[in-house]
């Protein structure tokens, strides 16, 4: 067996991604038919060392699985605390500076009276210092889930990190005194440095460098990053793999070429990236690459042949061991995916091109880079810049450079007291050359950004693919590196895979996002209403999208929500009536240009509010069509067809009343959204459409499930198989109402609510009906 760490590796992640979903009393069954497995390897083993890499490749399957569910069984018995009364006892290990609040990330050593080893974050308005041993009484908190399709999880995410729960309501008992010197050092080095960086470079600037070389983005501009970010170069603003590369590679060869001895040169080497990782935070792309660097000194200290896969497998190994659910972040999947691109899928390009400049290989690199990433960059992000490869190519050469500017900048203010004390005369100017130099470096990137922006295609929208789409084109990936490698010599079957190859990958990537179905999904807004329709023909069609419990809607709701399901525009979006909770999402999609909106839907009334007329105002602003709809209107699409059943033009004392009340049609389904009408407006459709609208299958509730609308004659009318409620959590109105629900029990329908489901999704082939909760699915 070549390689064995890999195999054995392998076999470890696959008991990681099996804990994930096993539970304690599953444990025994799953090592049972381990340990059956195990003898069967141990019976077609031909050889005793085979049979002994096999044990060994069990162990680590096994290892793997009982760590994972070990946290697990942590996790569950943590979650049973939430919003209960404790004192903890900890040790601050970190910082998390908020413009309301300080979050402190503490080290428990003490929960109440029992021992307990976990970490969490400490919400508080008093000052501690990284070092400084505590006691306080708190409300124990979980952190938030995911309630809407596209969003951040932040729940996932600290768990990923070994955090799991957060302390509110903070009452300090007992402040201790500092005892982590090392630690607090080092943090104190790391103020120093950014106390340079404010002295030195203007705030944009300063946030950036502290965001590339101390890993803080606490204070990075928000612009910058969403700038960086929509451009496929926001790697470069985190402690990544290649600043370890650079700082730690470049340190270590420079010692020893100065003295001569590789076991000193290799101490100090390895000791300055401890420190440095320490003082940035052992995390992500930054760890996997200490521990690769620290395998590759090793290798030449020994004089060994440094293989890239055995160190990544060995990186790959220790971190999942420490924080088994990392394997869910997606900086860890990028992180270590990039590099596989690079060992894996570079040889193979240069294999099938023998002839590409030497000019060319950072091309060569940035595209097996992205091949090898696309599908997770998809999976988490739904879209790709497609002019990042070629960014890369450029920005990446110059980020050393940078990095080197910036290190001198901030050490030399740190050791000068820069921003402390007033370095003066040549001190000042010293620093001030590699200031300006990194200015110049920031500026030029910001062009490139907005260059980038300005080409055609810049943004590929995509949305989540399918799980099996990622499987398939991995495994495609997997296949031919592997048959690549077995043809070296053959140029003309190196042509032939490449070409297949090539047309696969375009099948899947279309594959990716190929409706089939109606999709509906109501996405949980808090207290307002927001559903998006996408057609089989990929229209979409944006019905209301406002809140009046949350801000940021349009950004952080309806933006991710739609580009999750593969659009970056909007065909139709259509504002019911002109209350916040329906049209402020909309408002700012369309003011912030955040998703492109085609053609923009009122209802036609007679008496239209100073909000209904900055709407017009700001859609004419922008160029967007401006479209009425009333009673008897119809808006075709394909085989889906928007039917109106409410207003008339008329004037209407209560806005509610003036709500655009629209039945959906495809094939033999049908949906009802009726805004926020009343009592009265039901009972003027039920009189008005009793024979042609009967029977439906999915009810929209009006008005948020008040006790106003979805009056009994309305609701048996209607005779609804599934209503769905739009409703913020803890409400001060009391929505849904008790008599509301109740006459929707009594005509038998399905009740789904976004304050206890989440983001509720129905997809329909105009025959079946398939409906899911995102909290459901959990």
């Amino acid at each position: 067996m070549k390689r064995p760490m890999i195999w054995w590796v392998i076999l470890f992640v696959l008991g990681v991604l099996l804990g994930t979903i096993c539970t304690m009393s599953q444990l025994g069954i799953v090592i049972a038919g381990v340990v059956l497995l195990f003898f069967w390897c141990l019976k077609i083993a031909n050889k005793q060392k085979g049979a002994v890499l096999w044990g060994v490749g069990i162990c680590f399957f096994v290892i793997g699985l009982v760590v994972t569910i070990g946290i697990n069984e942590k996790i569950q018995r943590l979650e049973q605390l939430g919003n209960q009364k404790a004192i903890v006892e900890g040790t601050v290990i970190g910082v998390e500076q908020t413009a309301t609040q300080n979050r402190y990330l503490v080290a428990v050593t003490k929960m109440d009276t029992d021992a307990c080893r976990i970490k969490v974050i400490c919400e508080t308005d008093n000052a501690y210092e990284i070092g400084d041993v505590i006691c306080v009484r708190a409300t124990l908190r979980l952190f938030d889930v995911a309630t809407n399709y596209g969003a951040f999880d932040e729940r996932q995410y600290r768990y990923s990190n070994g955090i799991y729960l957060r302390l509110t309501q903070v009452e300090t008992l007992r402040h201790g005194d500092n005892t982590e010197s090392l630690r607090s050092r080092l943090y104190v080095i790391r103020q120093r440095m950014q106390t340079a960086y404010n002295y030195y470079l203007n705030e944009t600037n300063a946030s950036l460098a502290s965001a590339m070389v101390l890993g803080d983005k606490t204070h990075l501009d928000a612009q910058i990053k969403e700038l960086y970010q929509e451009n496929g170069i926001a790697h470069l603003i985190a402690i990544s793999g290649l600043h370890i590369a650079m700082i730690g590679g470049t340190l270590y060869h420079l010692v020893r070429t100065a003295i001569g001895r590789y076991d000193v040169s290799a101490g100090i080497g390895i000791m300055f990236i401890v420190f440095y990782g320490m003082m940035t935070g052992l995390v992500g792309a930054s760890l996997r690459a200490m521990i690769m660097l620290v395998v590759m000194i090793g290798a030449d200290v020994f004089g060994r042949k440094y293989d890239v896969l055995s160190a990544v497998a060995l990186a790959l190994f220790v971190m999942l061991l420490w924080k088994p659910y990392q394997i869910y972040q997606a900086g860890f999947l990028l992180s270590f995916g990039a590099v596989l691109g690079i060992a894996l899928v570079v040889p193979v390009w240069n294999n099938l091109f023998e002839h590409t400049p030497k000019y060319l290989q950072g091309f060569v690199v940035s595209v097996c880079v992205q091949l090898t990433t696309l599908p997770i960059i998809l999976w988490y992000y739904y879209e790709f810049p497609f002019w990042s490869v070629l960014l890369n190519v450029i920005v990446v050469p110059v980020m050393s450079v940078l990095l080197v500017c910036l290190l001198f900048c901030g050490i030399w203010g740190a050791c000068v007291k820069a921003g402390q004390v007033a370095p003066g005369g040549l001190y000042e100017a010293i620093g001030m050359i590699f200031a300006r130099i990194s200015d110049g470096i920031f500026c030029f990137f910001e062009w490139l950004c907005k260059l980038s922006e300005k080409l055609p295609a810049h943004t590929i929208c995509v949305g989540r693919p399918a799980w099996w789409c990622v499987f398939l084109y991995y495994g495609a990936l997997v296949v031919f590196v592997f048959f690549s490698n077995r043809n070296q010599k053959n140029h003309k079957k190196k042509q032939q895979m490449a070409m297949i190859y090539g047309m696969l990958m375009i099948m899947l990537m279309l594959s990716m996002r190929i409706p089939r179905d109606l999709t509906v999904c109501m996405f949980d807004v808090g207290q307002g209403d927001g559903i998006l329709i996408e057609l089989p023909t990929r229209e979409c069609i944006l019905i209301d999208g406002g809140s009046s419990s949350e801000k940021q809607i349009g950004k952080y709701v309806l933006q991710n929500g739609i580009k999750y399901y593969g659009k970056n525009s909007v065909d139709y979006a259509v504002v019911t009536h002109s209350d916040q909770d329906h049209y402020s999402g909309i408002y700012q999609l369309i003011d912030e240009e955040l998703i492109a909106v085609k053609c923009l839907i009122l209802p036609k009334i007679a008496n239209p509010d100073e909000q209904y007329q900055a709407l017009e105002a700001l859609a004419r602003y922008h160029g967007i069509s401006l479209r009425y709809m009333k009673q008897g209107n119809q808006l075709q699409i394909g085989n889906a067809k928007l039917t109106c059943l409410n207003p008339s033009e008329k004037i209407y004392a209560d806005k509610n009343q003036g709500s655009l009340c629209l039945v959906l049609k495809y094939k033999q389904f049908d949906m009802l959204l009726t805004g926020d009408i009343d009592a009265e407006t039901e009972q003027n459709i039920v009189w008005e459409q009793q024979m042609q609208l009967k029977g439906i299958d999915v009810l929209k509730v009006a008005h948020h499930g008040s006790a106003t609308s979805s009056c009994l004659e309305f609701v048996k009318q209607m005779s609804p198989s599934i209503a769905v409620i739009s409703v913020g959590k803890n409400n001060t109105y009391g929505h849904p109402a008790k008599e509301t629900i109740t006459n929707l029990k009594q005509v038998g329908a399905k009740v789904y609510r976004t304050d206890q489901n989440g983001a509720v999704q129905i997809r329909t082939d105009g025959y079946q009906i398939k409906v899911d909760c995102i909290l459901n699915n959990r």
